[in-house]
């Protein structure tokens, strides 16, 4: 097998354990397909591309100083993410209340699931910190890689996104309508859940500098 074979091979191996997580954009993407079919996991795993993308080129070109600058600016990041989480959240439950209502919801329009993939991949710190712990292989290879070849080794990567978001929205829009119901009051929780994580986060990094 030639090394481009083994490299693609490295790259969907290890893409799998960050697409496959359970996280925002997975609960997300079946909330998205109760409204918009297998459309709305489409859109949110592009959403996720779109900052995902450029994230990855420029952290190729120089992992390590845009490692220090997240670092940097880490605390805003959290912030913000707990912001969209809770934001979120409450969409869900206000559409968990009334769930055959097509006009509301957590992403019930092409808009709102595009800008919830963006969102919840650009302030998530998990995901840039899985990009700079278990994703640098993948960085290692992009940045050895020209142009045309890292664009085709993202693509290797990418795939597993596009196809985990669409069957999980396709499973959202076969879902009972009681049963999206209990889905959104979990995707919620969920959501509350990780930003109560972050919260907890930023007080245990205040706590550990004043000691």
């Amino acid at each position: 097998m030639s090394g481009r074979g083994r490299a693609i091979i490295d790259i969907m191996a290890v893409s799998t354990s960050g697409a496959l997580s359970p996280g925002p954009l997975s609960f997300t993407a079946v909330a998205a397909g109760a409204y918009l079919g297998v459309f709305g996991g489409l859109l949110v795993a592009t959403g996720h591309l779109l900052f995902e993308l450029p994230f990855t080129l420029l952290l190729a070109h120089g992992f390590r100083r845009l490692g220090e600058a997240i670092s940097r600016y880490r605390l805003g990041l959290d912030l913000a993410f707990i912001a969209s989480a809770l934001y979120f959240a409450y969409e869900s439950f206000k559409a968990g209340m009334n769930p055959v209502n097509p006009t509301g919801g957590i992403v019930s329009s092409s808009i709102s699931a595009l800008l919830a993939g963006f969102l919840l991949t650009g302030l998530n710190a998990y995901f840039i910190a899985w990009w700079l712990t278990v994703g640098i292989p993948l960085v290692r290879v992009f940045s050895e890689a020209g142009a045309l070849l890292r664009l085709g080794y993202y693509t290797a990567h990418v795939w597993i996104d596009y196809a985990w978001l669409t069957l999980l929205s396709t499973a959202g829009f076969l879902l009972s309508t009681r049963f999206y119901s209990y889905m959104l009051d979990t995707i919620g929780i969920v959501l509350v859940a990780l930003a109560a994580r972050h919260v907890h986060t930023i007080v245990n990094h205040f706590a550990e500098n004043q000691g």
